[in-house]
């Protein structure tokens, strides 16, 4: 193979300069994918490197492959070599993750196919964005046409194409000197003065709190370990550390047995003479009203903002980290939202900013790299450059997504902006923002500049078949979330066949709020959805009092909410639309007429611990009907005999099954009157009745249903001749094997002979 020695000499030298300066490298192999392979290869062997990592196709590279989905497995590792393979596909979350991975004096290399034709191609990984009814020729390239721009104007970005000479190495950015650190356990001076911070918090009479932030790679982590350890060795003591999940707070859990020294370990907890460091999950500590001397929250914006309010009002002495810039998710919009609830609850609060990188030296060309490539720091446009914004002077404008992908400013304000308003923003996100096969990217300008802006995805128009297998439960076509949850959750079959425009996102810039700036966008997207021939407006988020204000005075209605608190938010998940036609109008109706109706059920159920505040601004609840109505018995039927759900379908069989003469003697008898006649929880009644758990108790719930409709005299011929009718025709699409679009734009299930 031409080229080969004097191409891994290369890369050798390049891995060298690396180590000299402190820093990583970045290397591409472009060309076909039996090249990139056998040329990786032959790097892993000349190399002798002791940690590789690749990332792609299982079983085509000598060494462990891993696929995209398994990234986040190596967090917390570091890795020599890195071999990203994207022929494989590109995910930009998991290339985000892994390029972190790298350590000082190693490579992070791609395998890509030939530069000019790579964008061509449909990318194996973009099915991520996909939504049902659009093919993958749908989904735009405008991400990886961007990436590549990043790749040829990186002047470290060393690049070998198939068939070419292999480049020379050039020198990487200067190294700046490195600060002498006068902390034994501290890698660098930003974190001996975080772990001081961290201690002196631990160390107050009265409330303190303190607020860490950092890129990636800092070693906030470690300081928390560190200063968590110190405070372990001066005596008995309890410290708790939380974090979405326990794999973000291993580190604390090193860093501090390093420093105990002599702590005994366990499961998730660290023990010396009196002192215990213990993780609790954030919900378990909420639930349980526990206090601690200190409390360390690592990845906080990783929580979401009503659970950090009530451990912040839980617990005195608290230390909150969270990574501000991140392929995990940005931290930017935590970082300006929990600072207001910091200055209302603790308005003596104290902020840290790391700066120096630990695994590598400042200025490292991979870091820039990846921050740039994936907008990891992208921000909205100055404050003093909005200031004086108001809505009378604004432009609205649909950009267009060809040309918001070249502008690299603009991209940048649109990204930055939608990054502050919301606590997490990934990669991903930006991929769906420039190729997402129906996503809008809306802005309010100012003088040029992005004071508001909105992401909308296009979603709905199922054909009846479709939507009677959706309304089922037989069938869930991706990315169509509205449509889809109105239908099986609401109920309403008609839902799935509208056309809905969902707003995904909207943000109005920080230094121009309240000023009515995100009203009038959304009086555009209004206007604009009625033009387009949709039927509503539409969003989902996770309720609170402010957001179901905005919302409320902006036109919308509430149709749905979630009976669970959603990971993500902590909060139940509103669904409001603004309808925008005759069949829009009728259908909305229908189900904030249900909604009310259903509302004395759920709020005696599973909403029974709803906060009052959000209680307030839903539609006032009606009297239960003494009867039930068609309706009801349609949805009671569907939960019997389909898989329809328990919560969602809850109201309609207490009103259709309370008037059951249910036998004590049989036990799914007594199951259904605990469950639907006195609305006990699920999970209560099976245990208390010594059932094998949730599953089988509903199983044998939809058994017990079934039989009391069969044998009910009551029961409206209507309601079982139209399930009758809906379970033929989602019978017809039932086991097709995808989605596609009809000739007059309906989304329906594709059969083998379509």
């Amino acid at each position: 193979m031409r080229h080969l020695e004097t191409g891994l000499d290369r890369l050798l030298a390049l891995r060298r300069a690396g180590t000299a300066a402190g820093h990583r490298r970045l290397a591409v192999l472009a060309g076909n994918p039996a090249w990139d392979r056998h040329v990786a290869t032959a790097l892993l062997n000349a190399s002798a490197a002791e940690r590789c990592l690749a990332i792609g196709e299982p079983g085509t590279l000598p060494i462990e492959t891993l696929p995209h989905r398994q990234a986040a497995a190596h967090l917390g590792r570091e890795t020599d070599i890195l071999l990203y393979d994207a022929w494989a596909g590109f995910d930009p979350d998991a290339f985000g993750a892994v390029t972190g991975t790298v350590r000082a004096g190693g490579l992070a290399v791609i395998l890509t196919p030939p530069l000019d034709v790579w964008s061509a191609r449909a990318d194996p990984a973009a099915n991520r964005i996909a939504i049902a009814g659009f093919g993958p020729h749908e989904i735009g390239n405008r991400l990886i046409g961007r990436f590549l721009r990043c790749l040829r104007r990186d002047p470290a970005a060393w690049i070998w194409p198939e068939a070419s000479v292999p480049p020379t190495v050039t020198a990487g950015p200067a190294t700046p000197p490195v600060v002498p650190v006068d902390d034994p356990d501290c890698l660098t001076c930003d974190q001996a003065r975080a772990a001081a911070l961290i201690e002196a918090v631990g160390g107050a009479t009265g409330e303190a709190t303190a607020v860490l932030t950092a890129d990636r790679g800092r070693g906030k982590s470690a300081a928390l370990g560190i200063a968590a350890g110190r405070i372990m060795r001066r005596g008995p003591c309890r410290l708790v550390a939380t974090a979405p999940r326990y794999g973000a707070a291993a580190a604390i859990f090193e860093h501090a047995g390093r420093v105990c020294g002599d702590a005994r370990r366990e499961a998730m907890a660290l023990r010396l003479d009196g002192a215990e460091l213990e993780y609790t999950a954030p919900d378990t500590l909420i639930g349980r009203g526990q206090t601690a001397d200190l409390l360390l929250v690592d990845e906080a914006a990783g929580i979401p903002a009503p659970m950090l309010e009530s451990l912040l009002r839980q617990f005195p002495r608290v230390v909150f980290a969270t990574t501000i810039h991140g392929y995990e998710g940005t931290g930017r919009g935590f970082a300006i939202r929990f600072s207001e609830t910091l200055g209302r609850l603790r308005p003596d609060w104290r902020a840290l900013h790391l700066e120096a990188p630990i695994r590598w030296r400042r200025g490292d060309p991979v870091e820039r790299f990846v921050g740039d490539a994936l907008l990891l720091d992208a921000e909205p446009d100055p404050a003093n450059a909005v200031a004086d914004s108001n809505v009378a002077e604004t432009a609205y404008r649909q950009l267009d997504r060809d040309r918001l992908a070249d502008d690299e400013p603009g991209l940048r304000s649109v990204f930055g902006l939608l990054v502050n308003a919301h606590y997490r923003t990934t990669p991903t996100d930006l991929r769906n923002l420039l190729d997402g096969p129906t996503t809008g990217v809306h802005a309010l300008l100012w003088n040029g500049h992005v004071v508001a802006a909105a992401l909308t995805v296009d979603e709905g128009g199922f054909d009846a078949a479709l939507s009677a297998a959706v309304w089922l439960g037989w069938r869930r076509p991706h990315g169509h979330l509205l449509p889809q949850s109105l239908t099986f959750h609401g109920g309403d079959p008609g839902a799935a066949g509208l056309r809905c425009r969902r707003v995904m996102r909207i943000a109005v810039h920080p230094a121009c709020r309240r000023r009515g700036l995100g009203r009038q966008l959304l009086r555009h997207l209004v206007a604009e959805t009625r033009s387009a021939g949709m039927d509503w407006l539409g969003t989902s988020f996770g309720a609170t009092p402010d957001l179901l204000d905005f919302w409320r005075n902006a036109g919308f209605r509430v149709l749905r909410l979630g009976h669970r608190r959603e990971a993500a938010s902590g909060a139940h998940a509103a669904m409001m639309v603004h309808p925008v036609s005759p069949a829009g109008r009728g259908v909305a109706s229908t189900l904030a007429d249900q909604l009310s109706g259903d509302l004395g059920v759920l709020l005696s159920g599973p909403l029974r611990d709803l906060e009052t505040a959000l209680r307030r601004r839903l539609p006032d609840p009606r009297d239960n009907a003494p009867t039930a109505s068609e309706r009801d018995w349609l949805r009671a039927y569907g939960f019997a005999h389909g898989a329809r759900p328990l919560g969602s379908d809850l109201p309609a069989l207490h009103r259709v099954c309370r008037g059951f003469g249910w036998k004590e003697t049989v036990v799914s008898d007594t199951l259904a009157r605990h469950c639907l006649v006195d609305l006990e929880a699920l999970d209560d009644a099976v245990m208390g009745l010594g059932l094998e758990g949730r599953k089988a108790g509903e199983a044998m719930l939809r058994e017990a249903v079934a039989r009391r409709l069969a044998q009910a005299d009551d029961a409206p011929a209507s309601a079982g001749r139209r399930y009758r009718h809906m379970t033929a025709l989602a019978g017809t699409v039932r086991d097709a094997a995808g989605y596609r679009r009809t000739r007059d734009g309906l989304i329906t299930a594709a059969t083998d002979n379509a």
